[in-house]
């Protein structure tokens, strides 16, 4: 049937389109040009923009100058845990407004996402997630953790969500 092909046809095309445009993505997240085109602090602000535009969700940054530059490395693994993050807000949380905050504390940089979304059993949440196929807090735990870091989780039904990183700028990371 030549209509049936001509139909299928063009769905396949539009899947293609659709997987070529979704592997874009990915391999510009992988390590997007604008860390190095402008820093940290530059590509979260424009992917908090991106973002706000994008859901309708209030996105403030707050945030201080940087000491200095963290090593590539410690940038790229920031700006994807931050990713993760403001996704997790956009896919689940029902928030209208997101405080994302960068600060430095001596040789530690310290991030902190707060959401006024509905919250969730942090217990419950953690203890299913493997079930429910979905790792966005573990990996980005993980992350945090083969930087040398830490997170800190604070939700529980209707009060939003702070997820806060405690990230050492180590010396041992080299650009």
């Amino acid at each position: 049937d030549l209509d049936k092909a001509r139909s299928e046809l063009s769905e396949l095309q539009d899947d293609l389109r659709e997987g070529i445009e979704k592997l874009r993505e990915l391999i510009h997240n992988l390590y997007p040009k604008e860390l190095t085109e402008i820093g940290l602090v530059g590509a979260v602000q424009r992917f908090a923009d991106r973002l706000g535009k994008a859901s309708g969700i209030q996105v403030s940054f707050d945030h201080e100058e940087l000491p200095e530059e963290p090593p590539a490395a410690l940038e790229a693994t920031l700006y994807c845990i931050i990713q993760e993050a403001l996704n997790n807000v956009r896919k689940h949380a029902h928030a209208s407004n997101v405080k994302l905050e960068l600060r430095s504390r001596g040789t530690d940089l310290i991030m902190a996402i707060t959401d006024d979304g509905c919250g969730f059993d942090v217990d419950k949440l953690l203890a299913e997630q493997g079930l429910r196929g979905s790792y966005g807090l573990l990996s980005m735990e993980d992350r945090v953790k083969l930087a040398g870091g830490r997170m800190e989780l604070e939700s529980s039904p209707g009060t939003g969500t702070t997820l806060r990183f405690f990230v050492p700028t180590r010396a041992g990371c080299d650009r």
